[in-house]
């Protein structure tokens, strides 16, 4: 429940990283950025979309974890 890794976001595909943040409110780390260290063993990416659909891959690591990753698929909203 401490843990304080740094995390390195990588994306794939057409988005990119718009903010990320671990809700540590004494950080003074940048919220525009591709890493974050952890707080509390949390940390989020804020991604956006830069196409109207394409996959997009986000993928998560840290020093001695193993790599996570999630894949989305975007698409165009209805009108």
């Amino acid at each position: 429940p401490w843990a304080d890794d740094l995390i390195t976001f990588q994306l794939k595909g057409p988005a990119e990283i718009v903010a990320v943040d671990n809700g540590n409110r004494a950080s003074h780390e940048s919220f525009q950025a591709n890493q974050r260290r952890a707080f509390h063993g949390q940390c989020i990416a804020v991604i956006r979309a830069t196409a109207s659909s394409g996959t997009i891959t986000l993928t998560a690591s840290a020093d001695g974890l193993k790599d996570s990753a999630v894949t989305i698929e975007a698409t165009a909203a209805e009108k």
